[in-house]
């Protein structure tokens, strides 16, 4: 756990640095990682001169972690060109199938270069009804891509617009973890409250379906979008040349 007294963060565009570190040992919101212990490491850790009070986007590696910082943009058109864009429910359950939170996710995707590359971004809403605040949001299926992540910036939400403090990528790359820590930059997403703009940057050229889960002291589940993986152009070729033999098959049989 004391590795975390060990990181840096770059203040160049892009070129932040994630620090390795078992991110399963971020998964249980209420771990070590929420308390008081944690806060107090993160904190020395700034004055010390260890982490940079002011960060760029972040590269998060498969294993890693990384602080992260609000260069991004609070409208997506502001990235790039919107190829699309949903709004979908959350309701958070505890193990009990007790309602513990309800919202909704807001879910973006962007071409933010001249390449195709692909952006992804969203923002969790928690209802005013809700019981709980929000602490974590997890988004699946990054795994063989690069990311490079930042949380949007406040020009033009109130300052009290929660960001992420730090985010987490699973071992084997699949899963991303954004973190709001009550004590940290803004705290959680509390009841009436939405987060800030998470962006994710890519290398992926087009996307699909995925799903994203808010966490607390329950767990809600929606869709949201994902990088999809283009085939390779040999790969195209067999599939066209199997499209050809079958329909020449079907010919013969009639």
């Amino acid at each position: 756990m004391l590795k975390i007294l060990g990181f840096m963060i770059s203040t160049g565009h892009r070129t932040g640095k994630s620090n390795t570190i078992d991110p399963e040992a971020f998964m249980p919101v209420r771990s070590f990682f929420m308390n008081f212990a944690f806060k107090g490491m993160v904190t020395a850790a700034v004055f010390a001169g260890f982490v940079s009070s002011s960060f760029a986007w972040s590269n998060l590696n498969p294993g890693n972690f990384t602080l992260l910082d609000n260069s991004g943009p609070d409208f997506p058109s502001s990235l790039g060109t919107v190829i699309a864009n949903k709004t979908t429910s959350i309701v958070g359950k505890d193990n009990n199938n007790n309602i513990v939170f309800t919202g909704f996710a807001t879910s973006y995707v962007v071409q933010y270069d001249g390449a195709g590359d692909l952006a992804f971004g969203f923002f969790v809403q928690n209802d005013a009804s809700s019981h709980d605040a929000i602490e974590r949001v997890t988004v699946t299926d990054f795994a063989g891509f690069s990311t490079v992540v930042a949380n949007g910036d406040n020009t033009f939400v109130a300052p009290t617009v929660p960001h992420a403090y730090f985010a987490t990528r699973s071992g084997n790359g699949s899963i991303l973890g954004f973190n709001w820590v009550v004590g940290l930059g803004d705290g959680d997403i509390t009841q009436g409250n939405e987060g800030r703009f998470v962006w994710i940057e890519t290398d992926a050229k087009a996307y699909k379906d995925g799903q994203l889960s808010a966490i607390d002291g329950g767990v809600g589940t929606t869709d949201t979008y994902a990088p999809a993986a283009v085939p390779e152009p040999a790969t195209m070729a067999v599939l066209g040349v199997g499209a050809v033999a079958m329909i020449r098959r079907r010919r013969k049989q009639s």
